[in-house]
């Protein structure tokens, strides 16, 4: 598995938690993660993360 496809699920797996803990709502906020100097990954706006 390359490495970007473990930082995706990574995401997946830490707004999980984030929800179910309560700490947000499914459409709250959005998740980010640096990549490189100038590469991001985040979650899409107004979906469940």
């Amino acid at each position: 598995m390359n490495n970007m496809h473990r930082i995706k699920q990574d995401i997946c797996d830490i707004g999980r938690r984030i929800y179910d803990k309560g700490f947000a709502a499914a459409n709250d906020g959005n998740i980010t993660v640096r990549v490189s100097d100038n590469e991001v990954l985040c979650t899409p706006t107004m979906h469940s993360k």
